[in-house]
């Protein structure tokens, strides 16, 4: 049971009526809407008494969001090996799976540093997916790969835009090279790789300079709840909601200031999106 949407203008998700559909069928119900942190999975099921929670966008902005469930399944597991001494030890392939991803000095950064290990350095979870897109059998659209890039880098391009503006200009590989531009019409993941190499160093630069500055950690804001992550690590995307919609007796003016307002929100939109199509 999905209870969310693309489109701004449906709201925030009402687990009311997910309860009210498991209540309803006999069969298994998946609730799907404000997922936004690993903490949410649980208030999720206890309000509507779902089988099961799944996520979309909020997966796609942090990749990391059920993390902790499964470093807490890798511990369980790990007890168990323990007990077995035959069983041989390995390593986690990736770095949702590695626990040690959460304790390394370099995200050790003070604060609140409970939630660390649903919010991992974004220019990481970049690479390790162009890694896994290298390795696959069957080819993926060049317009998919940049979509999920720009979401999970959404953070520091916000900062770095100089770097997102030059990933948005990779045309696809399948693109026709144009005379004298050799170089930018290289394409590809290769080349996409060496652009979220160099803004993971300057990532990495900006949390050096914020441990200095003591404003390297996870804080909460006590009026909302919601955690404010600093822009090189993973984190969930907040739309603003739009404008209501104005009565039937609203002036032309502010009819005029209501559509004004929609305007400059879809313009936002655009640009965040446009950097997926490569200039011809």
């Amino acid at each position: 049971m999905t209870n969310s949407s693309c489109s701004n203008d449906q709201g925030l998700a009402d687990w009311s009526k997910i309860k009210a559909v498991k209540e309803a069928v006999s069969v298994p119900v998946f609730a799907n809407g404000n997922i936004l942190y690993f903490s949410d999975v649980a208030a999720c099921l206890e309000a509507t008494g779902a089988d099961a929670v799944m996520s979309a966008e909020g997966n796609l902005y942090n990749p990391a969001i059920f993390r902790p469930g499964l470093l807490s399944l890798a511990n369980s597991e790990e007890k168990e090996a323990d007990s077995s001494p035959n069983e041989h030890e390995s390593q986690p392939e990736h770095i949702l799976d590695n626990p040690s991803a959460e304790t390394s000095p370099r995200l050790d950064m003070g604060g609140t540093t409970k939630f660390l290990s649903e919010h991992l350095p974004i220019a990481d979870l970049a690479l390790e997916y162009l890694e896994i897109v290298k390795q696959l059998k069957t080819p993926t659209e060049w317009s998919a790969i940049k979509g999920h890039l720009f979401k999970v880098l959404r953070p520091g391009f916000v900062k770095h835009t100089d770097l997102r503006d030059r990933l948005g200009k990779i045309p696809s590989p399948k693109a026709k090279p144009i005379v004298d531009e050799p170089v930018e019409q290289k394409g590809g993941v290769d080349q996409a790789e060496g652009i979220v190499q160099e803004l993971k160093e300057r990532l990495e630069n900006d949390m050096l300079e914020a441990e200095k500055e003591g404003k390297a950690g996870i804080k909460v804001d006590p009026e909302t709840g919601r955690r404010i992550v600093p822009h090189w690590l993973s984190q969930p995307y907040f739309r603003p909601p739009p404008p209501p919609p104005p009565p039937n007796k609203r002036s032309k003016k502010d009819i005029r200031e209501y559509l004004d307002a929609r305007k400059e929100e879809k313009e936002r939109e655009t640009q965040e999106a446009s950097d997926k199509v490569a200039p011809r």
